[in-house]
């Protein structure tokens, strides 16, 4: 499973209801359980070997924007 914690200025936490995930391009938003700690995302399946692109996007309750890219590898058996 993908999990994702926030640290936000003043512990204020995430717009939960803007919280936007995506995985190989895929948005996986509506699958995903937000709250204003954390998203978390459990694949239906399991992800193929090779390279996992991740997007996350949202704001904060103060209304400042949030997006983060990052990658890893799975590898194959």
């Amino acid at each position: 499973s993908l999990f994702v914690t926030f640290a936000t200025l003043g512990d204020r936490g995430m717009d939960a209801s803007s919280l936007r995930l995506w995985i190989d391009g895929v948005d996986v938003s509506a699958a995903a359980t937000r709250t204003p700690e954390f998203i978390s995302y459990l694949p239906q399946a399991d992800l193929e070997p090779g390279t996992v692109w991740i997007r996350l996007r949202g704001f904060d309750t103060a209304g400042n924007p949030l997006e983060y890219k990052w990658s890893f590898d799975i590898s194959g058996s």
